[in-house]
């Protein structure tokens, strides 16, 4: 896109963001499912301002659990990704068991959502929710650090 719009094609730029922001979901989940599901400008608006004070109490009332949103960019089957893989997943097994959502994006078939997200290295995972956000990036074998960093218990052992 940075490249199209360096060329000069600012105008099929602009209306391929406009067409982007129409396909945009924003979903909150709760334990028992989505809470609340807007799409196209409503849901780019609602993600600039955020909740609102009743989506809030609404969202507190019903998550007892706190869901980690967690998303780990990799390249094919390389060793370093296969290890890392792993070990997130027996961190997220024996510290988060259903409280996480896990997306694994392979950045030899996405190069171009890795670099829009700001992806240079790999493995790199990224902890979107809840706040504060952390970029890790390795193949995660050093487990306080990596607990550490998603603020969870058991970082300081």
């Amino acid at each position: 896109m940075l490249h199209e719009f360096l060329a000069g094609n600012r105008s099929e730029l602009i209306e391929r963001c406009k067409r982007k922001v129409a396909q945009t979901v924003l979903t909150m989940e709760t334990r028992n499912g989505p809470l609340l599901e807007r799409t196209g400008k409503r849901a780019a608006q609602a993600a600039r301002r955020g909740m609102s004070r009743r989506l809030r109490k609404r969202a507190a009332r019903g998550a007892g659990v706190t869901t980690v949103v967690l998303r780990l960019y990799i390249v094919g089957g390389a060793p370093n990704s296969v290890q890392a893989i792993s070990n997130l997943e027996a961190i997220c097994r024996e510290y988060l068991k259903e409280g996480h959502r896990l997306e694994v994006v392979d950045v030899l078939e996405h190069p171009r959502r890795a670099l829009a997200d700001g992806v240079l290295v790999t493995p790199s995972l990224a902890k979107l929710s809840p706040r504060p956000r952390a970029n890790l990036v390795g193949n995660l074998s050093d487990r306080s650090k990596v607990l550490l960093a998603l603020g969870l218990k058991g970082g300081g052992e």
